[in-house]
């Protein structure tokens, strides 16, 4: 459980859930339609955040410990920045046709 008065040097699950959906209200605030958190996240990117005024997509890790304590950010991050400008978005929809369910692109 958090400690009252600062953050955990450890931050606990639910310490980190609590971060993520700080940084979920701040994308909303800052004009995303859509923020979608990846629970239990092993993966390079916690949130995903659409703005489509902007015409973006970000990709959003969320840590709960200070900047100073994680080193060479580029380096750590390597993955998720390395993600940048390398896909085309497609819009699909799952559903059934003709009695199979299957993606179809819109």
């Amino acid at each position: 459980m958090p400690r009252r008065g600062g953050p955990l040097k450890h931050p606990s699950y639910a310490y980190a859930k609590q971060v993520e959906y700080e940084a979920r209200n701040r994308l909303l605030q800052e004009g995303a339609s859509l923020v979608v958190r990846s629970a239990g996240s092993r993966s390079p990117a916690d949130l995903i955040a659409i703005f489509p005024k902007k015409g973006e997509i970000w990709l959003v890790q969320v840590k709960a410990q200070d900047v100073e304590e994680m080193g060479d950010l580029r380096t750590k991050f390597w993955a998720l920045k390395s993600l940048e400008g390398m896909y085309e978005l497609k819009a699909a929809l799952f559903a059934k046709q003709k009695g199979r369910y299957q993606f179809l692109l819109l």
